[in-house]
């Protein structure tokens, strides 16, 4: 298996919606955390093992994840069904909409230039053959497919974001299918699927994975992203469970992967790992966390300082692999 680490990146300019507004954006998240325990159902099983032996690991705004005590998987112990899921979202208010980091102009040129543009060459070293048939699933905006298009090959993206898919159609000149993976069904089959940022907001990682797995083509590729739970994030969301900006570990999290159970969970549908990807925010988290709890921090110069060897700190922890995140290339057997 080959590894690849760091993805260097200003995340000033990335995060420029969120730093200006820190303080609102934090308090907004709690509240918003708040609401969620009245629509929530009890998860009792490992959503990767099935296993019903675990240990509470750390509480988030009062819900609790557990750790597998097989195959060392992280999942929330409460999480929204389907129709809790639509029953609250009527019921809320989102000043802030969830999409923001997606649809913001200037935010996303840069992170189209820098983030999106990474990933893709990445999997296209991967790629044998151009053009490829490629799926993109909960593709967001559309910034991974718009790319694979301009490299040649013949795009399929996937979304139920209302406003992602507009900003797709906008900027990009792009169709995005309006459906939810569940339930998207195609007839035909693909050289590649990308999930990308999905997999921690999906109640079973089996059945998404298996999906995939049947709508790939033989030999096919799948690029998948993972949180990772053995990472500073982790360690910071621990000690400050009350103040998310990252939203690493955060009540609509459902699962937070370790690189054992995910080879486990590959392994069991059929797909064989060829390269793993480390990088990840924590220091930028740190950074962030330290910025609210003590507004010194900015006027002393030391968030100026963090954010300026961010990418430095945080090759650190990436050839560690201590970082948030973590992206595989895996083979259909």
């Amino acid at each position: 298996m080959k590894k690849f680490f760091n993805k260097p990146v200003d995340l000033k300019k990335l995060k420029a919606n969120v730093l200006r507004n820190l303080e609102e954006q934090s308090s907004y998240w709690g509240n918003y955390a708040k609401k969620l325990h009245n629509f929530t159902e009890e998860v009792k099983n490992c959503p990767i093992c099935n296993s019903d032996q675990s240990a509470a690991v750390v509480t988030i705004y009062n819900f609790n994840y557990l750790q597998c005590e097989s195959c060392t998987h992280v999942y929330n112990s409460s999480r929204l069904n389907s129709k809790m899921r639509k029953s609250f979202y009527r019921e809320i208010d989102k000043p802030i909409s969830y999409s923001d980091t997606y649809t913001d102009k200037k935010v996303q040129k840069y992170r189209l230039e820098h983030v999106a543009q990474g990933k893709v060459d990445f999997i296209q070293k991967h790629i044998n053959k151009t053009p490829s048939k490629w799926l993109d699933l909960a593709c967001g905006n559309g910034d991974i497919i718009y790319l694979a298009e301009k490299l040649g090959h013949n795009i399929t993206g996937v979304e139920s974001n209302e406003d992602c898919i507009n900003y797709a159609k906008e900027f990009y000149g792009l169709k995005i299918d309006k459906s939810k993976i569940e339930n998207y069904n195609p007839k035909e089959k693909f050289d590649i699927i990308s999930l990308l940022g999905i997999t921690d907001l999906i109640p079973d990682p089996n059945a998404l994975l298996k999906k995939c797995y049947n709508l790939l083509q033989p030999n096919g590729i799948i690029a998948v992203e993972f949180p990772n739970y053995n990472s500073l994030s982790t360690l910071i969301q621990k000690s400050f469970p009350n103040q998310i900006v990252c939203r690493h570990m955060y009540p609509t999290v459902m699962n937070i992967y370790t690189y054992k159970s995910v080879e486990l969970l590959l392994k069991n549908i059929g797909l064989n790992i060829d390269s793993i990807w480390w990088y990840g925010m924590d220091i930028y988290e740190l950074t962030t966390n330290l910025m609210l709890i003590e507004p010194k921090t900015k006027i002393s110069g030391l968030s100026d300082s963090l954010f300026l060897y961010m990418n430095n700190l945080q090759e650190a922890l990436d050839k560690n692999e201590q970082s948030d995140n973590f992206l595989i290339i895996a083979k259909k057997q």
